[in-house]
């Protein structure tokens, strides 16, 4: 908790120092990102070897490409091909495990750059959020799923805007090959461009609620797509209580941003809402289908830019109040989750090489 505190404090100082320069506010904007955005990668790359729960798992594999090389794709491993490959282009390198390490830690760190400073109006926000959503300890937990993630928003999201299916769809196949839940990301280009209705809302909150109640019916097949029967069939019917958490949060996000827009015309944040809507209705079917969780991910990232964006239009004089409230309760209650529930992720729990220990495995 204290780590996250400092960080978010630096975070905050960095701003207001970049608002010291004289440049216009676009340029600001951008040096104050690039600062924290390596700050975020300099966090991520020199962090102990046990911070993140498959960390070690992901060394392990590595080193084995390393070893094998393309013989590791006859071998029977629970990880797709896609991100099999990718380990064994990089192990041509002759890197260590702290420079495999690092080049994840880049490209997580950069997709999230991207991803803020060509969307979001109000960038100090969307980082805290970033940080204190739990994005950033997300992703040194599930190396696998964010380089995923980060394949999507760094080359899908301006196909998505552009208006280009083929080329996103592409895209979002690609990603596929390294995380099979990537494929949850190809209703992105529909809802971006679906106008905001009250009908459409009511079919996806219809659908999360029967989702919910007749999960068991409709696991077998999603479990065969995923390939991951063994592992996920005792979460059938366990009440998650960490994605009944996620469920209220982004459900709160949703009904502010509603607040907010009330009398406005809601359309021109139709994917805002959307976004924000299906967060919530995944993250409330994942509270009895724990893989669900890993889905939601793909729609919960752009609450850092939806919540952002709607408050910096549509708020006036009282909107850096609005802003400290809002970033004090998420900063409030991701310090509960790791006081109160630090098994949730093993990267609450933050250590750095940086300033070594005894014990500490940095190599």
């Amino acid at each position: 908790m204290i780590f996250n505190l400092m960080l978010c404090l630096s975070i905050v100082i960095i701003y207001l120092l970049t608002r010291l320069s004289k440049r216009d506010k676009k340029t600001k904007n951008k040096l104050f990102l690039r600062v924290v955005f390596l700050l975020i990668f300099i966090v991520m790359a020199s962090r102990e070897m046990t911070v993140g729960s498959d960390t070690d798992n992901y060394i392990a594999l590595f080193e084995k490409c390393s070893m094998y090389k393309w013989e590791i794709l006859n071998m029977n491993l629970h990880f797709e091909k896609g991100f099999l490959i990718f380990n064994v282009l990089l192990s041509y390198l002759h890197i260590s495990p702290r420079v495999f390490l690092c080049i994840m830690s880049f490209i997580f760190s950069y997709a999230a750059y991207k991803f803020i400073d060509d969307n979001s109006d109000n960038p100090l926000m969307s980082v805290l959020l970033f940080i204190n959503l739990m994005f950033l300890y997300e992703s040194m937990n599930t190396m696998r799923q964010f380089l995923a993630l980060s394949t999507v928003l760094l080359f899908g999201f301006n196909y998505v805007k552009n208006k280009k299916p083929l080329k996103y769809i592409m895209i979002v196949l690609l990603a596929s090959l390294f995380h099979v839940t990537a494929l949850a990301a190809l209703f992105i280009y529909p809802i971006y461009h679906l106008k905001y209705s009250k009908k459409i809302v009511f079919v996806i909150v219809l659908a999360s609620i029967l989702g919910l109640i007749f999960l068991s019916w409709i696991y077998p097949l999603l479990s065969t797509l995923l390939g991951r029967e063994a592992y996920y069939i005792n979460m059938i019917g366990e009440l998650k209580l960490g994605n009944l958490v996620s469920t209220l949060i982004f459900l709160s996000m949703y009904v502010f941003s509603l607040i907010i827009l009330s009398g406005k015309d809601l359309k021109k944040y139709s994917f805002y809402l959307y976004s924000l809507l299906f967060a919530t209705a995944l993250c409330f079917v994942s509270i009895n289908m724990a893989v669900l969780s890993r889905v939601s991910q793909y729609y919960t990232i752009f609450s850092i830019i939806a919540l952002p964006n709607i408050i910096n239009a549509n708020i006036g004089k009282s909107k850096a109040m609005i802003e400290f409230v809002i970033i004090g309760l998420f900063m409030t209650y991701s310090s509960v989750i790791m006081i109160n529930k630090p098994e949730w992720n093993s990267a609450y729990d933050y250590k750095t090489c940086l300033i070594p220990e005894e014990g500490y495995i940095c190599e």
